[in-house]
């Protein structure tokens, strides 16, 4: 049994308190199983423009090269928290790559989502990113409570928000979900685009015409 089936397993329908049944509503996050960054459309707008690529990784980078430290009563602590998020975050995945694929599904849909694996002690004792796409956000109509409901073909449970790390970009007072960048530069991507396009097509016509110069008249 793989790790994402034993999560199933393990939360029927969740954790924490009131259980959701079908109280739950939501404004369905369908935004991106494990490990893969941003949904489709994201993707594809990222990879066919090199200035939102270069800026989402040097914020990727530069946010996963920053130093962790936890402090407890203003005291800086080590123990097994500070080590996921110093060196291994999961036993296939170090920090870096967490906090690097987070930061990057952030800047592409406006989410990033990390499960908490804990041991029988409820303790933290593994970090993983999940699709944004994969996740709905819901919201407890009988306490206004936040759950989250992870599907896809691997993995389908709902667990309380205490087990999830979610990670957001700018949103509107009371809102649960984060405004993707992207969606907001679409329209200046796409006309960024047009531009391009258009120079290189009539550069193209330029370069494919021929001039006919006429010798001028003897009087």
């Amino acid at each position: 049994m793989g790790f994402w089936q034993s999560v199933g397993k393990f939360f029927k329908i969740g954790q924490g308190p009131n259980s959701p049944s079908t109280s739950l509503t939501g404004p369905g996050s369908v935004l991106g199983g494990m490990g893969t960054i941003g949904n489709t459309g994201h993707l594809q707008m990222m990879m066919r423009n090199e200035e939102v690529f270069s800026v989402i990784t040097r914020l990727a980078n530069t946010l996963a090269s920053l130093p962790v430290h936890e402090y407890k009563q203003y005291e800086e602590v080590t123990d097994q928290i500070s080590d996921l998020l110093r060196n291994e975050a999961n036993p296939s995945m170090t920090s870096f790559q967490l906090f690097s694929q987070l930061e990057t599904s952030r800047n592409l849909d406006g989410n990033a989502y990390a499960f908490i694996e804990r041991d029988a002690k409820g303790q933290p004792i593994g970090l993983y990113p999940i699709r944004p796409s994969s996740v709905i956000v819901m919201r407890n109509i009988d306490d206004d409570s936040i759950w989250y409901r992870v599907s896809s073909d691997d993995m389908n449970f709902t667990v309380y928000n205490t087990e999830i790390i979610h990670i957001k970009h700018i949103s509107p007072l009371r809102e649960v979900l984060g405004v993707s960048p992207l969606d907001v530069l679409r329209g200046t991507l796409r006309f960024d685009d047009s531009v391009r396009d258009f120079s290189l097509s009539e550069m193209d016509k330029k370069e494919s015409v021929h001039y006919k110069v006429r010798p001028k008249c003897q009087s």
